[in-house]
């Protein structure tokens, strides 16, 4: 069983990235200690994120996975929680080891603005690959076409008329 879904980051060091995902779910989900295991389509440079595989250290959020506690809800309030980072706080809420990227973690550490650098050149290229379709996701994205301009022009219209009521 697989899901598939995407995550428009809106501020922090991730701000403004579009990051694809998928997460696939073992056969006896949800039986205590089988997690469901979380992928990135898009490249994601964090300490939490395997360089090659893309796959999420979801130990890191739950050591002990519960059924009946544990949800699917609760990991994507997770993935959002590694992404909505900010310069502030990014090295006081990673690990202190990484199953993930331990270049990533080492860059975290000792060299911030290289570190940035990765993230910031990661999140442009998730903007440059938002057409890139991955074959098997129900989740696609098409360049905008001239017919879109008059739907996002009456969306934004309608919504500014009730909030100004």
């Amino acid at each position: 069983r697989t899901l598939y879904g995407v995550v428009f980051v809106r501020f922090g060091i991730y701000g403004k990235g579009i990051f694809k995902f998928r997460i696939e779910l073992p056969e006896e989900y949800p039986v205590d200690g089988k997690r469901p295991r979380l992928f990135f389509s898009s490249e994601v440079f964090h300490p939490l994120v395997n360089a090659t595989t893309g796959e999420v250290d979801v130990r890191a959020g739950f050591p002990q996975w519960k059924s009946g506690t544990d949800q699917l809800a609760h990991l994507m309030l997770f993935l959002k929680r590694i992404l909505y980072l900010t310069e502030k706080d990014f090295s006081a809420k990673l690990p202190s080891s990484a199953n993930g990227n331990a270049d990533a973690l080492r860059l975290c550490k000792a060299d911030k603005k290289g570190f940035l650098l990765r993230v910031a050149q990661c999140v442009q290229r998730s903007i440059d690959e938002q057409y890139k379709h991955d074959g098997k996701s129900t989740i696609k994205f098409t360049k905008p076409r001239p017919e879109h301009k008059k739907v996002r022009i009456s969306i934004l219209q309608h919504k500014m008329s009730e909030d100004k009521r």
